[in-house]
This record gives structure tokens, C-alpha cells and sequence, in this order.
């Protein structure tokens, strides 16, 4: 089931199978869509340490964008409700699933 998460509880997960360098990323037009038209597509999580707070293991791009936008004062990530699904897993299972969401998305 879909729900919210405050921004200030994600963090990227050490499991999130892109590895691509930050620069190649475009975090920028990514945030200025999310700016643009909001978060469209939930981010996977999974519950962290301390409790209450979660790990992004897939949705990475869309949490930095989310974070620069933080960075910029356009989002105050205290109050911003981010789309989310939890899973519960072992990191092994939850890395699989994140390699699935991206292994099935077509470019355009």
C-alpha cells in the first residue's frame, strides 16, 4: 500500500543498484520537474535506524532531486509528504527488486 513519508525521514540506501556517478544523473531537470508537476512515481523504501526513518532503495534520483529542491528552501523536507512503498526484506531481496524496476523500464 502506497503511503507518505516526510523527506527529512529518507535517506538513500547503500543497496540502491544504480551506481551510475552523480554527475551523470541529471538531478537538476529531475527536480525541476518534480518542482514542475510533483513526485509522480513512488519511491521503494524499507524501514531504517533510528526508528521511523527509511532507507530509498529505489527512487534514488527522485530523492535527490527531492533533496536539492530541499537545499534551495523550495520544499521544507520537515512538512514534505513523499509517496512511498515499504518493504520489508533481506537486503539481497530488497537489491533484486530495485534491478526489477529498473531492468523492465524502456527508454523513449
Amino acid at each position: 500500500m502506497i503511503q507518505t513519508v516526510k523527506l527529512a525521514k529518507l535517506r538513500l540506501s547503500p543497496i540502491n543498484v544504480r551506481t551510475a556517478p552523480e554527475k551523470e544523473l541529471a538531478i537538476e531537470p529531475m527536480a525541476a520537474d518534480i518542482e514542475a508537476r510533483g513526485v509522480l512515481q513512488n519511491l521503494l523504501v524499507t524501514p531504517a535506524r533510528p526508528r521511523g526513518t527509511f532507507e530509498v532503495f529505489d527512487g534514488g534520483r527522485r530523492l535527490r532531486g527531492l533533496l536539492l529542491l530541499a537545499e534551495r528552501g523550495t520544499i521544507d523536507p520537515e512538512v514534505f509528504d513523499v509517496p512511498v512503498l515499504v518493504l520489508k526484506d533481506s537486503d539481497a531481496a530488497l537489491s533484486e527488486t530495485s534491478l526489477a524496476a529498473n531492468f523492465h523500464q524502456l527508454k523513449l
